[in-house]
Parts: structure tokens; sequence; C-alpha cells
């Protein structure tokens, strides 16, 4: 099975759900900016589950200390639904909604076959995941004008540690100082297009996906203040 592009994955996820006889399936990156998924819940509510998986993502990475061992999985109930997840790579999550009347036999084999599935494809589809993200974050840049080589002012600079720090609480600091050591900047001597490269990597630090992109748009207007 090869996928050429995005629309053979949402039609191969549409196919699974029809005959795991699913509500949701959906592929997501950890950082949880992209999905693909075919499913027939509301939009919203997919949305919210996913971002809170994204955080239980991060926390199985931590204790998944050995790598060869198999990646974990989590059946559960959830909103009304059963819920199936697994990390099936280091980077990208399988996610199944079923009604909870579903069988729990039926629903464990047929999203492990997918799960295998996914993982002989792993490079590919974390290929198209990464792509989306890049395009995303192209998106939100080019939606907002900014000159080169103005340095920011020492009230932008603390406005974006506001905003972070209302995003993920005290740790924001550290996160900050970590971030501006690795991407090599100057936070008092930062360009308007560092400063936009910072924000993304800051962006990453953040569980939700409606946060990440609130504190996206948020960092972008005090850079261009």
């Amino acid at each position: 099975m090869n996928f050429k592009g995005e629309e053979d994955v949402l039609s191969f996820l549409e196919h699974e759900r029809g005959l795991a006889k699913a509500k949701a399936l959906v592929l997501f990156d950890r950082s949880g900016f992209v999905k693909l998924g075919s499913y027939e819940i509301p939009e919203k509510d997919l949305g919210e589950i996913v971002d809170a998986f994204c955080k239980v993502a991060s926390e199985l990475k931590e204790l998944e200390k050995d790598p060869k061992k198999e990646e974990s999985f989590l059946i559960g109930k959830l909103r009304g639904y059963l819920v199936y997840f697994t990390s099936v790579s280091a980077n990208m999550c399988l996610l199944g909604l079923f009604s909870e009347d579903t069988n729990f036999l039926r629903l464990y084999q047929s999203m492990g076959v997918l799960s295998d599935v996914v993982k002989e494809r792993e490079r590919e589809l974390e290929d198209m995941l990464r792509s989306k993200k890049v395009e995303f974050i192209d998106k939100s840049e080019k939606e907002t004008a900014h000159p080169r080589g103005e340095y920011l002012a020492p009230y932008q600079v603390d406005a974006i540690l506001e905003e972070l720090k209302n995003e993920i609480g005290p740790a924001s600091e550290v996160i900050f100082d970590v971030v501006a050591r690795d991407t090599g900047v100057d936070v008092k001597r930062m360009t308007k297009e560092q400063a936009y490269e910072f924000v993304n990597r800051l962006a990453d630090k953040i569980g939700s996906l409606e946060r990440k992109q609130k504190f996206l748009k948020r960092t972008y207007g005090i850079i261009e203040s």
C-alpha cells in the first residue's frame, strides 16, 4: 500500500473506519499541530479529545524508557465513547473512537491490525504530518507581513514571556530560556525575523492545539506592535 498524498491517507482511514465501525480514526503528531482523520462526530469534540491525548502521549514518552519494547496502547471510556489510543512511533499517534456498545475484543483486534499497517508506512505518514505542520506555520507567518532586521523592544520580549506564562504556567521562564539557548537567540537583541521562529519553537511546548494557535496569534501581534 502506497500513499501518494493526503487524499490517499484520508481515503484509507475512511475505508478502515467503515470496516471497524468506528466513530473516528485519527492520526496526529505528538505536538497536536496537525491531524489526518475520518470521523462522524463534531469536529470541536474531536479536537478537544485529540488535545487531551497529546498530553497523554507526552507522558507515555517519558515512561517508555526502553525503545525496544512495543509501543503502549490504552483502551478506555471517554465522553460516551470507547477509546483506543496508541503511539505508533516516536512522533505519531493513532486514536480510534467507538460507540460504547462496541465489542472490546473486536475493537482491540481491528485497531491492532490498523496500528501495524500504519507502522509499516510510518516514514511517509510522518513526512506528511510534518509537511502539514510546516504549511500551517508558513501560512500563519504569511498572514502577518513583517519587515526584517528590526529589533524587538524589551517590553515586547516581556509580553511574549507573559503570553507563555498564560499557557503553561510557572515553568514558562525555564522553557523560555532553554528555547532561546537552543535557537541561539539573544532575547535582548532579537530581530523580528528571529522572533517569529522563536515563538513558533515556544508554541511546540504547548500541549493544546487551540492554545498553540491562540499563543501564536497573540505573539505575532506583539512582534508587530
